[in-house]
């Protein structure tokens, strides 16, 4: 078994162990112990290992997730990753931190993993200026995704030539131009976590004062709609309605892997999301 398989189902007895949550009466129409079971065994890659945790930890413990009552249960997180995307990891012209460590390049789905892992170490460590810099890198990647800019400025909201979907990858190697829905799913989720775990914070003023490639999929739309309603409980006015079940059965397709690991964790995040907004 491999260390990051072994580190999934410690996260998935532990978080059990620790905040165990029934999913009844909340029933979406289909079977969410079958996505989660799929989720949790198809993974094969780091980045999908990771989703799988977070989907689990917002499946069975949603109060230590950042969008519940106890998001920060245990301080002392290892610096080591941070010490990395601060110190040594490279830059784009504008100052943001690109996906790639040998090549500098900006994917949508980067939204998802480094800004909401900043901003709640910065939470954690009761560090200001560091969650600033999460707030700031979500704004860098937007100029460059949405708005074609390698501005450290933000442009005008309504402006962009693709009026508001983001640009997938944008780089030297891996140039993708397509308004992916899956990756605008990555960035909105991102930010969305980032936007709670600042309120979770306390900080929120001091910061702020398409369908996928032409065919139906489970990926883009079920992460999306798992902000929707998580936007739905942060911001009501904003965000007035969320409602509507997909026709999803065991296995959550169709996506663009056959196997779907994404799909079917972007499922349980969508659940879960559901689930409180339900409640």
């Amino acid at each position: 078994m491999s260390t990051l398989k072994l580190l999934l189902n410690l996260v998935f007895i532990g978080s059990m162990t620790m905040a165990p949550h029934t999913t009844s009466p909340f029933i979406p129409g289909f079977d969410i112990s079958a996505v989660t079971a799929n989720a949790q065994s198809l993974p094969t890659h780091s980045w999908e290992w990771g989703t799988a945790a977070e989907a689990l930890l917002k499946m069975n413990s949603p109060l230590l997730s950042v969008f519940g009552s106890n998001p920060f249960p245990v301080l002392a997180i290892p610096p080591t990753k941070m010490d990395f995307l601060l110190n040594s990891a490279p830059r784009w012209s504008n100052g943001t931190i690109p996906q790639r460590e040998d090549v500098p390049e900006l994917w949508g789905d980067f939204m998802y993993m480094a800004p909401p892992f900043i901003a709640y170490f910065a939470a954690d460590s009761n560090n200001a200026s560091l969650l600033e810099i999460a707030y700031l890198q979500c704004g860098l990647y937007r100029e460059v995704l949405l708005f074609n800019s390698n501005a450290s400025t933000p442009s005008p909201t309504g402006t962009s030539p693709t009026n508001g979907l983001w640009q997938h990858i944008f780089g030297p190697q891996s140039m993708e131009s397509g308004l992916w829905s899956t990756g605008n799913g990555w960035a909105a989720a991102g930010m969305a976590r980032v936007l709670a775990t600042s309120w979770q914070a306390n900080a929120t003023a001091d910061l702020t004062g398409g369908d996928g490639h032409g065919f139906g999929e489970i990926s883009g739309s079920s992460l999306l709609a798992a902000v929707a309603y998580r936007m739905v409980v942060l911001a009501p006015t904003a965000f007035p309605a969320a409602t509507g079940e997909p026709p999803i059965t065991n296995t959550a397709i169709p996506a663009v892997n056959p196997l779907g690991p994404e799909g079917n964790n972007f499922v349980v995040l969508m659940y879960a999301a559901w689930r409180l907004r339900s409640r």
